[in-house]
């Protein structure tokens, strides 16, 4: 199994591990990948076909061609043989689909993560209504990051905040 490295290694045999083993029946073998080179050893382990048989890839342009050409298995036919992946809500199968089918398992979180939230009690405090045009848009994200919307008396509140690496490697070409 290839897994993303986040912080430190743990030790081979860990008891994590061992339980995941005991429950399974499978002996783990996994390889941490660090997260800087994270993609690159995915295409590395693509182009010379020397993958393991479980691993946590991201939708870019070399994993998505490899579906294509047949390099991973499809599982979505599989899925209904197992209780709690069955259970989940379709859609999330739906958001990882390349050409109509299901080649793994998704990260189950929230399905709708991408979005834009506004707080509605400091539109309420402003008197501002929810914009539906680009100059609505600036005309609101001015008046939050320079009205003192949280009626504190500093100039300490942002229009909008985006975090940058939201997609970094999360979307099929």
């Amino acid at each position: 199994m290839a897994l993303r490295q986040t912080g430190d290694i743990p030790a081979a045999g860990n008891d994590v591990e061992q339980v995941i083993e005991k429950y399974t029946n499978i002996k783990l073998k996994i390889q941490w990948i660090p997260q800087a080179a994270f993609n690159d050893k995915i295409n590395i382990m693509i182009a010379s076909n020397d993958m393991p048989k479980i691993m946590k890839v991201n939708y870019v342009p070399a994993v998505i061609n490899a579906i294509k050409a047949d390099v991973f298995w499809e599982v979505g036919p599989y899925l209904k043989d197992y209780k709690n992946l069955a259970a989940q809500n379709p859609q999330y199968y739906d958001n990882i689909q390349v050409d109509g089918k299901v080649y793994g398992i998704p990260n189950y979180r929230d399905i709708g993560r991408a979005a834009v939230v506004y707080r509605k009690d400091w539109f309420d405090a402003m008197g501002l209504k929810l914009p539906t045009t680009m100059d609505e848009w600036y005309t609101v994200l001015k008046a939050l990051a320079t009205g003192d919307p949280d009626k504190n008396g500093k100039n300490d509140t942002y229009g909008t905040a985006l975090f940058k690496g939201y997609n970094d490697g999360t979307h099929p070409s």
